[in-house]
């Protein structure tokens, strides 16, 4: 039966024993899985189906543990939705067992690393001022972007730039105009030195 079990058989004009009839009943409501030869699936008033090469479609393209869709939605007709458990909750991406990426209501987290780019480029359509549209071309370079953070300031001086390592560029400029021409030097680990010419400042840290 592909049930993986035992049956008492039955021969034609011997007595069937009610004991027997109850063992076989007893078996297969024990049975753990069934490899038979159904060809496809087709239940929940066929709403739930397969195709009989291992895909099955469900009707509403919902996924959900407590209700439908709390898992996966994708009953729009455009939309795909994976969410997380709770408000609280995130959503984690593993690559063999090691978790290599995370979103929460914070955002994006790269937790093996950062952004890896590859060189080609991008074509995007742009509108000028006179209202022609043109095509700019954006290059990309081979490389990564592993750390982002920001602080701000009003006066020459020592920052803490909270970028978890060394950064490599601190580009600061005026964040009450568009001014800017701040300089920085001497970064560490934990600070970077800031030349300020117009305040007060914001301060952007990469680390690549």
């Amino acid at each position: 039966m592909g049930l993986g079990v035992t049956l008492i058989t039955f021969v034609p004009a011997t007595l069937i024993k009610s004991a027997d009839v109850n063992s076989n009943f007893a078996t297969l409501n024990s049975a753990t899985a069934f490899n038979g030869g159904v060809a496809t699936m087709n239940f929940e008033a066929g709403k739930v189906t397969s195709d009989g090469s291992g895909n099955i479609h469900l009707a509403n393209g919902q996924i959900g543990a407590t209700l439908a869709g709390d898992i996966l939605d994708a009953s729009g007709a455009t939309d795909l939705y994976l969410k997380a458990s709770s408000a609280s909750g995130s959503i984690s991406f593993l690559v063999n067992s090691i978790l290599t990426m995370t979103i929460n209501t914070t955002g994006l987290v790269m937790n093996q690393g950062g952004i890896v780019f590859t060189a080609g480029t991008t074509t995007t359509s742009t509108t000028s001022t006179r209202g022609k549209r043109t095509s700019t071309t954006t290059s990309t370079a081979a490389g990564s972007l592993s750390r982002t953070s920001q602080f701000s300031g009003t006066v020459t001086g020592t920052y803490n730039h909270g970028n978890n390592g060394i950064p490599n560029i601190c580009y600061s400029h005026c964040s009450t105009s568009n001014f800017s021409g701040n300089s920085f030097d001497s970064p560490t680990r934990t600070t970077v030195h800031i030349f300020v010419e117009n305040s007060p400042f914001i301060c952007y840290c990469l680390g690549f």
